[in-house]
């Protein structure tokens, strides 16, 4: 196993994450940022073993995660294969039991534990969906993207998000903020997790 994204974590989680990975055969790849994912298992690469990538640009709170996410993978495939959904019942339990004993160290600041607590009791495909537990591990980022979360505005509000023009909220839902293009007359979802930039009229 390469040892590389070693540096990518934090120094604390240094001797679990050995622990977990102690006969692990596969290779864990440090990727190039991807807009789609934060991170991706195969059970078996074009070499035929195993292969665990995360992206280089989360900061070492979220690489942990996926990472860990991502080993859970692994584990629920050795023991069941094609068998099961890839983030069913079995995915959920050994995420959880492998994350859990890293919440009673010092790996985690206290936020980010507090969030994690309650996310470990449904953790989703990523943790990205999880709008508290996102924010927490976007506080750590070197590059704190400005404006506001979509699902910190109120209904009828307007916000321009990136170089795609003016929004009107129509309707907050329970995972999604439903908004209108201004421009294009269309109704789109946010994800609850994106940041728009507020217009004042």
């Amino acid at each position: 196993m390469n040892n590389d994204f070693f540096d990518y974590i934090p120094k604390d989680s240094h001797l679990l994450i050995r622990k977990i990975l102690f006969d692990f055969t596969g290779i864990i790849k440090v990727s190039n940022p991807r807009k789609s994912k934060l991170g991706d298992y195969r059970a078996k690469n074009k070499n035929g073993i195993p292969q665990i990538t995360v992206n280089s640009d989360l900061n070492p709170y979220s690489f942990l995660v996926t990472l860990v996410h991502e080993i859970a993978h692994h584990e629920v495939y050795k023991k069941f294969k094609h068998s099961v959904s890839p983030h069913g019942l079995e995915w959920k339990i050994e995420f959880s039991e492998l994350l859990t004993p890293f919440l009673s160290g010092m790996t985690f600041p206290e936020n980010i534990k507090e969030a994690l607590n309650k996310y470990l009791k449904n953790p989703s495909a990523s943790s990205c969906v999880d709008a508290n537990l996102y924010k927490k591990l976007r506080l750590y980022d070197q590059d704190v993207q400005e404006g506001e979360y979509i699902n910190e505005l109120s209904e009828g509000d307007l916000f321009e998000y990136d170089e795609k023009g003016l929004f009107k909220v129509l309707e907050k839902r329970r995972t999604r903020t439903l908004c209108l293009s201004m421009s294009k007359k269309k109704k789109y979802l946010f994800q609850p997790t994106v940041k728009v930039q507020i217009v004042h009229v």
